[in-house]
């Protein structure tokens, strides 16, 4: 009796990790409500509403944790990141998220911690924007779900999508082509 039990326990912890995988490749699979078609940055409506707070980025030294390793900007307003890319002539890669995404989560512990991923971030200025705070940069952008990852250029082009989360080795993939299309179609 006891061997079927640790048996099943092991069975049960397989399907749940096979199913954490399956939804982060997959992105949440929850939709979200759309009204309006996609629009340009620049003719996507501003709201008064912002971006949960978060750290402004520091000139003098990289941000780093806790525990002292380096880590990601951001920046804390979608508006204040467009003006910043602009400023900087840098791509900006906006990452969709809602505080109830689990493969969000993944991402902010598993895949923005990485030394590569935090190397290759230098090249864009990156926000994090709430979907569901957010709702007209999610029409304007043709949100579906989350994780959703989107690179626009100076001229508020998309140049590369990401609809989904993914693993770091794939994101960081994404990034640099999304960092090739913009140097090559640069202002």
């Amino acid at each position: 009796m006891m061997m079927k039990v640790v048996l099943m326990n092991r069975k049960v912890q397989w399907a749940l990790g096979a199913g954490l995988v399956l939804s982060v490749l997959a992105g949440c699979g929850r939709p979200i409500a759309q009204t309006a078609s996609p629009a340009k940055v620049a003719d996507a409506p501003v709201a008064d509403t912002k971006v949960a707070e978060l750290p402004q980025p520091t000139k003098s030294a990289k941000p780093k944790t806790k525990t002292g390793k380096p880590k990601i900007e951001y920046v804390s307003s979608y508006e204040k990141a467009a003006e910043m890319a602009l400023a900087q002539n840098k791509p900006l890669l906006i990452d969709f998220y809602a505080t109830w995404c689990g493969p969000c989560k993944m991402m902010d512990k598993e895949v923005f911690t990485q030394q590569a991923i935090i190397e290759e971030a230098q090249n864009f200025v990156f926000v994090k924007v709430n979907g569901e705070e957010r709702t007209d940069l999610v029409r304007a952008f043709d949100v579906k779900g989350f994780p959703n990852f989107i690179w626009i250029d100076n001229r508020g082009d998309i140049i590369h999508r990401l609809n989904t989360g993914a693993l770091a080795p794939e994101f960081l993939e994404n990034m640099k082509t999304a960092h090739d299309k913009f140097t090559t179609v640069k202002l």
